[in-house]
């Protein structure tokens, strides 16, 4: 057995991001009601706040391609361990990550996410399917809620206040996000994640994120870290160190992990 096999359950959580685009089964994906037009109308307001508080157009065009290298540290019942996620994306749906040991920087495992599906493979290995996940899920924490605040834009996205400054985005088929914003700033400060059936406060299998350190990098503003929990377990600190916006990716990026 391999040095880092205790690890699988967490290992597959953070090669993935932080949860399921198609959660476990039995989660609820059936349509949601409406929101309240007045709802959709003052959620919308504090997402275009938002966008512009993080960067405006300009900031969010660095989104478009872009190299991302973060520290990830992640905990189970045999203690914790650091990783390196070291990440290529394309919008609005490729990206190829290597995890290595933050320590010996061994490379531990290569994924690759297309419209195509959710591929992995160990040094040596053979490419095996992994379990689908929405992009936004897979990106470093800080930039994926930065995506998901383009995503509420789109026309079959659904949105509520649920209150304080706060937004809910529901979009076909995937869990429901919840974005908590400093009320002056208008910067992101929390996340949530749940399927819509377990959408209470009180549900202990929702993805709660804390989101810290918002960075300038260059004309976007990203939160540079974010601990994740479920049920008052922690799962994972992430720390954002490299943000490289890129004007072209290398032909064959995302065409394999052959």
């Amino acid at each position: 057995m391999r040095r880092w096999a205790a690890w699988t359950g967490v290992f597959v959580l953070c090669v993935a991001g932080c949860g399921p685009k198609v959660a476990e089964e039995g989660a609820d994906f059936s349509p949601a009601p409406a929101p309240d037009k007045g709802q959709q109308t003052q959620a919308l307001a504090q997402v275009l706040r938002a966008i512009e508080a993080h960067g405006g157009q300009t900031g969010f065009g660095q989104l478009q391609r872009c190299r991302l290298k973060s520290e990830i540290t992640v905990f189970g019942d045999g203690g914790s361990r650091k990783l390196i996620w070291e990440d290529v994306f394309e919008a609005p749906d490729a990206l190829r990550r290597r995890v290595l040991d933050a320590e010996s920087s061994e490379l531990l495992r290569e994924s690759l996410l297309t419209p195509a599906g959710h591929l992995g493979r160990e040094p040596g290995g053979e490419v095996t399917e992994l379990p689908p996940v929405s992009v936004e899920s897979m990106l470093p924490t800080g930039v994926g809620m930065l995506r998901m605040l383009r995503r509420a834009q789109q026309p079959e996205a659904q949105l509520a206040a649920p209150g304080g400054s706060a937004v809910s985005i529901l979009l076909p088929d995937e869990p429901e996000y919840t974005l908590s914003f400093d009320p002056q700033s208008h910067l992101l400060s929390r996340a949530r994640q749940s399927d819509r059936a377990n959408a209470a406060a009180t549900n202990s299998s929702a993805l709660e994120i804390e989101l810290g350190e918002v960075r300038d990098w260059g004309s976007l503003k990203i939160p540079g870290k974010a601990t994740a929990s479920r049920g008052g377990k922690k799962l994972f600190e992430l720390n954002l160190l490299e943000f490289e916006p890129l004007e072209r990716i290398e032909s064959g990026t995302f065409r394999g992990l052959e």
